[in-house]
């Protein structure tokens, strides 16, 4: 009975070493380079960000660019949460008031640039601010030549009922804490989604800046997978006398991480592949199939793409097609 005892003890105390793995939200590999980021993000404009060398990379800075989270949002509060990340400055090119940072508070659906000028801002400026909504401080250190920032954002109730904002930027180069600054506010101005944002005066070509390492937790998050979109967007069928064209439109540039789209169908028994199409510069697949064949009643289109994890998903759309039309 002792010897299970001390087994048992031995099991209690290994388990309680064992961290739980943070959630990360992209841990982009190295290897990948697209304009395309992932289901769960939407780029804003789609061509003015793309991933390289395992970073997510603002390629043309102008008035509202961002990155927005679609899959997670902070819908309680004053339930608490934590945000982290990293980015910085790509180049020297950068008039003072130039920023990057995090948008929160931002409300479904989002579309463009407008949607994002209806976030709070939290984060620095290439002169070197540190912004936490409408609170500045100077911290009086230039933050341009690619210097890795790391932020830290950590929301917690107050007993007022209302909600302490906390921000802190710490500099890897200087290897010291800029600035911290705290805000008391109402728990509805962060309720929403949160974006990654570069914003700037004048219109940079060549890239601007950068993140990684996006996490966000606590019980006041809430996971909406749902809310994940492409490659795949859409499917459009239209008929000509006994002929299916079947249209599929994807992200842009999904190419290099999938050169295939495959159609399939089903009546009784298994999916059938029947055509495999590869994808053009214009993202958009276009099957021509004879509709006198009698396999268009369910069918499946799908293809693949490397994750934010490196592994191979699969993204699949059925539907069923009306064979009286």
């Amino acid at each position: 009975m002792k010897k299970y005892f001390y087994i048992l003890l031995f099991l209690l105390m290994l388990t309680s070493c064992i961290k739980t793995p943070k959630t990360v939200e992209n841990v982009w590999p190295a290897e990948i380079e697209r304009y395309w980021v992932g289901p769960q993000f939407l780029s804003i404009p789609q061509m003015d960000w793309k991933l390289d060398s395992g970073s997510l990379v603002c390629v043309n800075s102008g008035t509202n660019k961002g990155v927005v989270l679609l899959t997670k949002s902070i819908d309680h509060p004053l339930e608490g949460f934590e945000i982290s990340f990293e980015g910085g400055f790509s180049g020297t090119r950068h008039n003072s008031t130039d920023k990057i940072g995090l948008l929160v508070g931002l409300k479904q659906p989002v579309h463009d640039s407008d949607d994002l000028s209806r976030g709070h801002f939290m984060g620095v400026t290439a002169g070197g601010q540190v912004k936490l909504l409408n609170k500045v401080s100077k911290t009086n250190v230039s933050l341009v030549n690619n210097q890795r920032l790391i932020f830290s954002i950590e929301g917690i109730a107050l007993e007022n009922g209302k909600l302490q904002l906390s921000l802190k930027v710490r500099s890897e180069k200087e290897d010291n804490q800029l600035d911290e600054e705290i805000v008391e506010i109402a728990p509805e101005t962060v309720q929403g989604l949160v974006s990654f944002f570069v914003a700037s005066k004048r219109v940079i070509s060549g890239e601007s800046a950068w993140f990684e390492s996006l996490e966000i937790t606590g019980e006041g998050v809430s996971t909406h997978p749902e809310n994940a979109k492409g490659p795949i967007l859409n499917i459009e069928n239209t008929f000509q006398n006994d002929t299916l064209s079947m249209t599929v439109f994807l992200t842009p540039l999904l190419r290099d991480s999938s050169n295939r789209v495959v159609l399939q169908t089903r009546g009784e028994g298994e999916w059938t592949t029947i055509a495999k199409l590869p994808i053009p510069d214009n993202n958009v697949v276009t099957f021509t199939l004879d509709k006198r064949n009698g396999l268009f009643q369910s069918y499946r289109v799908y293809t693949h793409y490397i994750d934010c994890y490196g592994s191979i998903k699969y993204s699949y759309v059925t539907g069923e097609i009306d064979k009286e039309n």
